[in-house]
Order: C-alpha cells, then structure tokens, then sequence
C-alpha cells in the first residue's frame, strides 16, 4: 500500500524540489553576472565622442563633475566636439588640455551638465589591484555600434611601445575604431586603462591575431591634475644610452641631456628610483612614469663599487 499510494508522491516532491533548486540557481546566477551588474552600474560614466564636422567618433569616460578623459587622436585638432550620452543627451564640450606623447585628451562640459547627475568612474590603483590573467570589460562605440560591451583578461601590465609615452595594459580584449578613449573596467568596477591602440601581425588595422593596448588608468589619474592645469604632462628623460646586461648600465650620455646635468657618468649603474628597484628597461619607465612635474626624486646608482644617490627634479 505505501509503494503504490505514497512513493509516487513523494518522487513528485523531491523530482520538483531538484527542478526548482536548478532553475533557482540558473536564475540567481543569471542575475548576480558580475559583467552585467558591471555594466549597469558604469554605462552612465561611458559617452560618445563625435566631431562637430567630419563625423569622426571615439569614446570619454567622466572623471569628476565636469570632466571627460578621451584619447588624443580621437579629438585631433579640434576645440570642441560633440558628447553623447547613453540617455541621448547631447552636450557640446571644449578640449581644455591634451597631450599629443601621452595621447590623452581632457574635455569639458558645459555648467548644465552637471545638473545631469551623471556617475565620474574611479581609478584602479593598478600596482595593487590589476593582474596578469585578471578579467577585464570595454564599453565603447567600435564602428559607430554605440555602447557595445566586449570582455576578455590581461596579458601584460606596464607595457611601454613607441608611440605612447605611457605605461600600457595589454588585453585580449576586442576593441575596434571608435573605443579609443573608453574604459577599460576590472570587475569591481574601477577603471583599470583607458582604450587606445590595437596591434596585429599584420598592422594595426587588421583584427587577426591582435592585442589591444590601454593606457594605464593610475598613470591618467596621477597625471590628471598635471594636464589640466599645464595642458601637458611632463615625463622625465635622462638623456641616456643604456646597455641592458643583469642591470642597467649607462653608455652614453647626451649633451645636454638631463643626466649631464645630474653628474652621472657613463659606466654607472642604475639600481632604484625613489627606493623602487631597476633591473631592466621597462622597471625603470615604470618608475619614471610615477615621477610627476617638479617632484624632486632620488636615483640610486653603483660607481666605482660603491652605492650613491643622486637627487634631480623633473622640470
């Protein structure tokens, strides 16, 4: 009697509790996607950056009440442009400072904008929160497609490449024309670089086998200031040839370079700056990048034998 009137039902129950425990978890799971609760959280921060003429676009991001940070190259040689937000507001803003080294652009809005509410994101500190193999999330325009959402991880951190002078986050991350000078989130929701270049085998423009390359978010906040009050952002130079071996030893010194001027000798080694250690080329673009205009900074090096300090000024 209890096989034939009751264990049918309570297989019922238990085949409905398991169905409810996976759709429930499905669901929660659903709504607790930390990308998706990335995006609605950031998206107000994200605009489009159109030119008033040519139709050219790029992407800003809000930084404080007033300002969007942009890429150089998306603005040129404008003196004003168009920003969009993600309700349709449209603001005419004026390009206050750029930095053409850098490729960083400075925008500001006009005095209604600030009625508007909108979110300023907040930078990573990236020497403690960003690492190697970390996800990260583009919000950007590519190609005209406006606020598209692509993800992907960090391949490297303190990437230096010739045209910009600016450590660099290398990603995996899908970024095409019209991301340049948008956000590059961490999870957490801090902006961690700012999109700028992507690099393939076969050029720049060609999408196969490539890696994007974001310009530091804690290099564009340390130096935020800096451009925007001297409309330029200074980055230290020796003036040095270095011969790369187990450490850096300078062999040759420019006339009138900066290290002329320091006492520096060639056959020195340089071993810190401001107390962080310098083994290779790209540490010690790394430390420079830190050293802000006017900030005076000890350089540490080996002559002779013998451990010495050198105190200059990035002016």
């Amino acid at each position: 009697m209890f096989k034939q009137h009751i264990l049918p039902h309570l297989l019922g129950i238990m085949t409905g509790i398991a169905v409810f425990l996976i759709v429930g978890t499905v669901y929660w799971d659903y709504r607790k996607d930390p990308t998706r609760g990335l995006v609605d959280d950031v998206i107000g921060s994200v605009f489009l950056v159109r030119h008033m003429s040519d139709g050219g676009l790029g992407t800003g991001f809000l930084v404080d009440d007033r300002h969007i940070v942009t890429n150089n190259h998306v603005v040129k040689d404008k003196q004003r442009v168009y920003v969009i937000g993600i309700g349709g507001n449209r603001y005419t803003a004026t390009v206050v400072a750029k930095d053409t080294d850098a490729d960083i652009a400075i925008l500001e809005m006009p005095e209604d904008f600030r009625s508007s509410k909108n979110k300023a994101v907040k930078f990573c500190d990236n020497d403690e929160e960003l690492h190697i193999g970390d996800t990260v999330v583009a919000i950007g325009h590519p190609w005209g497609l406006e606020w598209s959402v692509s993800e992907g991880i960090v391949s490297q951190k303190d990437r230096f490449i010739p045209r910009v002078k600016a450590p660099m986050v290398q990603t995996d991350t899908k970024v095409l024309q019209g991301n340049s000078g948008g956000p590059l989130f961490l999870l957490k929701g801090c902006v961690a670089a700012m999109n700028t270049l992507v690099i393939s085998r076969s050029g720049e423009k060609d999408s196969f086998g490539e890696y994007s390359f974001s310009i530091d978010g804690t290099y564009i906040g340390n130096r935020f200031e800096e451009l925007l009050r001297d409309r330029k952002i200074t980055f230290f130079q020796f003036g040095i040839l270095l011969k790369e071996d187990d450490d850096l030893q300078i062999a040759e010194i420019k006339e009138n370079g900066s290290a002329a001027g320091m006492n520096m000798k060639v056959g020195d080694r340089i071993i810190s700056i401001n107390k962080a250690p310098v083994k290779d080329l790209k540490t010690m673009l790394k430390a420079l990048s830190k050293i802000r205009k006017d900030e005076t900074f000890v350089v540490e090096i080996i002559r002779d034998g013998k451990k010495l300090d050198i105190i200059t000024q990035n002016t």
